[in-house]
């Protein structure tokens, strides 16, 4: 079942995202999704373009100054260059092959200070 919003309740969900800055590559996967999922809710036409332009006044900082380079802001291009750019590059393997090394480490400095 679809939800049915009214503009104005649809406006206040988009001020209320949270700006994306650059700093963090995991924030914005969360700032990605969470504008495409109040885009959806505007009616195709101005209501979504006003929408639109609410959202992505939301990237500041490092963010800005990447995509003021674009010469067509739209938001697919926006959102292709701030994934390249801010992104998170390493895969889950690597992650996790980090945090195992990071836990066998701390064991191994456990096991030689409690001797």
């Amino acid at each position: 079942m679809a939800v049915s919003l009214t503009f104005s309740e649809i406006i206040r969900e988009a001020r209320a995202v949270q700006p994306y800055t650059g700093e963090d590559g995991f924030q914005l996967y969360d700032y990605i999704n969470e504008v495409e999922n109040v885009v959806r809710l505007a009616v195709e036409g101005p209501q979504r373009e006003h929408v639109a332009q609410i959202l992505m006044s939301k990237i500041q900082g490092k963010a800005a100054a990447v995509v003021r380079r674009l010469n067509d802001r739209n938001w697919e291009n926006m959102k292709v260059l701030l994934t390249n750019t801010f992104g998170v590059k390493e895969t889950y393997l690597h992650i996790k092959e980090d945090a195992d090394r990071i836990q066998s480490k701390s064991a191994k400095d456990i096991r030689t200070s409690s001797v």
